[in-house]
């Protein structure tokens, strides 16, 4: 299946350039497996992560009150708290249920992104563009959706915005389409996959390689456009990232970081 714009995601320009920067491992993971990572969206270290802002959550009382008055019922604050107390735990199950690959948005590299996601000189930074990354998905059986990431402020904004977020309705993949205000730099593009299974999702997760996630094949030469090396990196740096290219028998250029050349005077 070829990727899917959900009606609840936000479309990202197909020209955009975006970036992955990742450790070696990581990379030769890719190259390997001719496949990308999806984290479950239950595992990312921002415990925001799939949650709703705050405005958001306690708007449910009063909507709940709203639909009791419309139909004439009298208002149950304690049934109607079990009933946010149950779509609270929906939300939960599908975090679980779903899982998602993110690329940053960035017509240039990105010093903060090569400190944030390298802890040491060995590593690369993919460089490709929103319209690749969709067509290295075509040959790909999952059904996958793409999004780029709208930041809010979770204490004080709601989901509507009637110029970048006219959306009346509400689904609970929305959560998944948007981030705290403070993780605004990442400026992300996400791919998101949902789990189809008749398995319990423990019971799905523990029969899997990787509990934390799962790989989703992809079109490697469609996918890369370009391979960047980190600003510290050396030659025997570079030497390593062509010995995992010619190991899986690709030809891809290693690039060095733009942020080793020399200034002018």
């Amino acid at each position: 299946m070829a990727i899917d714009l959900f009606e609840y995601c936000i479309d990202p320009n197909p020209t955009k350039t975006v970036w992955r920067y990742m450790n070696l491992d990581k990379f030769e993971s890719i190259l390997r497996h001719k496949a990308l990572f999806f984290c479950r969206a239950d595992r990312f270290a921002d415990p925001f992560e799939g949650s709703i802002p705050k405005r958001e959550a306690e708007y449910r009382i009063e909507e709940r009150r709203k639909i009791s008055s419309y139909f004439g019922n009298e208002f149950d604050p304690i049934k109607a708290k079990k009933s946010i107390e149950s779509i609270s735990n929906l939300h939960l199950r599908f975090k679980k249920q779903h899982v998602i690959n993110c690329w940053h948005t960035n017509n240039n590299e990105n010093d903060f992104m090569w400190r944030l996601y390298l802890d040491s000189n060995e590593g690369i930074a993919i460089k490709t563009t929103v319209g690749n990354l969709v067509n290295s998905f075509q040959a790909t059986e999952e059904s996958i959706n793409i999004s780029s990431v709208r930041y809010l402020n979770y204490e004080t904004d709601i989901w509507y915005d009637a110029k970048s977020y006219p959306v009346e309705s509400y689904n609970m993949f929305v959560p998944l389409v948007h981030k705290r205000i403070e993780f605004r730099h990442e400026e992300e593009v996400s791919l998101i996959h949902s789990i189809k299974t008749d398995l319990n999702l423990d019971e799905f997760w523990n029969s899997q390689p990787n509990s934390c996630g799962i790989n989703i094949s992809v079109n490697v030469n469609t996918l890369i456009d370009q391979i960047y090396t980190p600003p510290t990196c050396d030659n025997k740096q570079i030497e390593k990232v062509q010995k995992i290219l010619d190991k899986y028998k690709f030809d891809f250029k290693i690039l060095k970081s733009g942020l080793t050349n020399n200034p002018y005077y």
